[in-house]
């Protein structure tokens, strides 16, 4: 991703995605970096894909919140 003084007007989309492919939680951001707080997600496996709305560039991690 782009640093904030590359990007100041990026809008960042990022979704949890369970490991039954269902959407569990979407979040917007203009920042490079955000908190999530795990009980909002809950316990599992996750695939987060993460959007850079301004240039289409994407990118998915997988995440495992006990």
């Amino acid at each position: 991703m782009k640093s904030k003084s590359e990007c100041g007007d990026c809008l960042y989309n990022i979704t949890f995605i369970s490991s039954s492919g269902q959407i569990v939680k979407e979040y917007n951001s203009v920042r490079d970096e955000i908190e999530i707080n795990k009980n909002d997600i809950g316990k599992g496996l996750y695939f987060v894909k993460i959007v850079d709305s301004k240039s289409e560039n994407y990118l998915y991690k997988k995440v495992v919140i006990e």
